[in-house]
């Protein structure tokens, strides 16, 4: 996981019999109630493949970086092997 001031990446892998929507619900309801955060209702996901997880864990990992005040506008950049 990787955080901003007003949003979260996560990276995750879901079996194949659990709904994103309950992944979801599941870490907001958590989050929610320890920590006292007001999330919005919707989210966003993508599916990636497995050359594309190590870029990606970089990217997120580097949230906190990114987003400070040098860095305003979020650009998702994958440094694509192929």
């Amino acid at each position: 996981m990787g955080n901003a001031s007003d949003h979260v990446h996560a990276v995750v892998q879901l079996g194949a019999t659990i709904a994103l929507a309950t992944l979801a619900q599941r870490i907001k309801g958590t989050t929610s109630h320890a920590m006292h955060v007001a999330w919005q209702r919707h989210y966003w996901a993508e599916s990636v493949s497995p050359i594309e997880v190590d870029p990606l864990l970089d990217y997120v990992r580097a949230q906190r970086a990114r987003h400070d005040n040098s860095h305003p506008d979020e650009r998702w950049q994958f440094a694509s092997p192929l």
